[in-house]
């Protein structure tokens, strides 16, 4: 229960600290944005079967944010080995937005010592003329067979109970980044890259509206 209430209070610490810094302004000339392919046949299969909602009258975070928002379809194979049939009552993930600025979120499927968040920002950072740029390691294009686990075994000398295992993934123009964080009663489900790997499986399109 310690471990828990931990990871809970560092969890909602991160999610508010999320909150300020992707809500904050940015400088002009500092970002580029990002257009999602609209046009993909699985976000346009997803648009033609959900009734759209004028961006005036949406009503919440699937209708009013401007890139598809992608949530797990079901619990991964790491929380049904941790909660066994319990897995499939877990609630609806928690999801952070800026309703002024609908262009990021993180969705936070909560399973008690298995916790999946899914981010994404339409928002990329330029670099000023004359810097070297690196490029970033772990993003994965949907064509790969899978995408590249980091693993931060480290988290729990850091003050983060368990493992952390992360990766990025492109879909529809977008890089969305997965964070499967496990206490340390069963952060050997974090420890297992396959699995962390096979939630990418499981990412379905939940909500996004175009501008236009």
């Amino acid at each position: 229960m310690r471990a828990r209430s931990m990871r809970q209070s560092l969890a909602a610490l991160s999610a508010a600290g999320l909150a300020a810094l992707l809500s904050a302004p940015v400088l002009a000339g500092d970002v580029e944005m990002l257009e999602p392919k609209w046009d993909d046949p699985e976000v346009k299969a997803y648009l033609e079967s959900t009734p759209r909602v004028a961006p005036e009258a949406a009503a919440g975070p699937k209708d009013e944010l401007r890139l598809p928002v992608l949530e797990l379809k079901e619990p991964p194979e790491n929380v049904r080995s941790t909660m066994g049939a319990a897995a499939e009552a877990a609630s609806e993930p928690e999801i952070i937005y800026d309703p002024d600025n609908p262009v990021w979120y993180q969705a936070t499927h909560n399973y008690g010592d298995v916790t999946v968040t899914i981010e994404a920002d339409l928002r990329v950072r330029t670099a000023a003329p004359g810097t070297e740029v690196f490029e970033k390691e772990g993003i994965s294009p949907e064509a790969t067979d899978g995408p590249d686990v980091s693993i931060y075994a480290d988290a729990e000398a850091e003050g983060t109970p368990g493992y952390v295992a992360e990766y990025t993934i492109e879909k529809f123009g977008v890089p969305y980044t997965v964070r499967v964080e496990c206490t340390a009663t069963v952060k050997e489900e974090c420890a297992d890259k396959a699995k962390v790997a096979a939630t990418a499986a499981l990412l379905t399109i939940k909500g996004g509206n175009p501008a236009k």
